[in-house]
């Protein structure tokens, strides 16, 4: 599945957000990660649309 997080301010949540975000991608969460499971892609999407 796929899932879309949008964060409109600059404040803390935003800044701990991303860091979960990161850490997410470097660690590889969830089970079978070797298959391919449990990937994380982070990507910040500046501007409008």
């Amino acid at each position: 599945g796929w899932i879309t997080y949008e964060l409109r301010d600059g404040g803390e949540w935003n800044r701990i957000t991303q860091m979960l975000a990161r850490y997410a991608e470097y660690s590889n969460v969830g089970g079978n990660r070797t298959g391919g499971f449990g990937v994380t892609k982070h990507k910040i999407k500046l501007g409008g649309d």
